[in-house]
């Protein structure tokens, strides 16, 4: 549907959309480390980058905290940060806990609180209260290179798939975090990371 959004702003490394205001928007991470918010019905950027990150920007996915549009973001940096959308501040400091590249993020609703699921390059899932900003369960140790995560509700469980670049098929790694945990499962929110292989494009031309 017409030209590219980011024309001449250089590598676009992640995609997650919301509504923002009743409108639909693009939530773009870049190489350049840049967060970037997009009107999609008038195909313009909302207001300047979101600055902060320190590293190529690899994933990013979309929750509602409180009432208010967010975008939670990883990067190579080793960090999550958190976003408002309509006021384009960071809220808080990042969120603290991966030792390795960021490269996957997925949330979901469990228990009435919007939960985060990041992964890294190192095969950590860490957990996250969003409303927090706290851990809300134990890292899930799951493949080696974890490049996406997708969240849904199976039944009573809400079910965390974890792809990786090792070779390994999608899997479940649902039932460390739906025991540790408060509440169940109660809709969930879907973020987008790397390239469908599961492998993070510039690993290809990076050294």
């Amino acid at each position: 549907m017409g030209e590219p959004l980011d024309r001449g702003i250089g590598r676009m490394c992640a995609v997650a959309t919301t509504v923002l205001d009743g409108r639909p928007v693009a939530v773009t991470g870049h190489a350049d480390g840049a967060v970037r918010v997009w009107d999609l019905a008038d195909r313009v950027q909302i207001g300047e980058r979101l600055a902060g990150h320190t590293d190529w920007v690899e994933a990013v996915a979309t929750a509602v905290v409180d009432g208010r549009a967010v975008a939670v973001t990883g990067s190579n940096d080793k960090t999550v940060r958190v976003w408002d959308l309509a006021d384009q501040v960071q809220i808080g400091e990042p969120l603290a806990g991966h030792t390795d590249e960021v490269h996957a993020a997925a949330t979901a609703v469990v228990g009435g609180r919007p939960i985060a699921f990041t992964g890294d390059f190192g095969g950590k899932v860490q957990v996250w209260d969003l409303a927090t900003g706290r851990t809300a369960a134990e890292p899930l140790e799951a493949h080696a290179e974890v490049g996406a995560v997708a969240t849904a509700v199976v039944g009573s469980r809400l079910i965390a798939l974890v792809g990786s670049g090792d070779g390994t098929d999608l899997g479940p790694a649902h039932q460390q975090a739906n025991r540790r945990t408060p509440g169940g499962p109660q809709g969930h929110g879907l973020g987008s990371g790397d390239d469908p292989g599961g492998r993070p494009a510039h690993r290809r031309h990076r050294q």
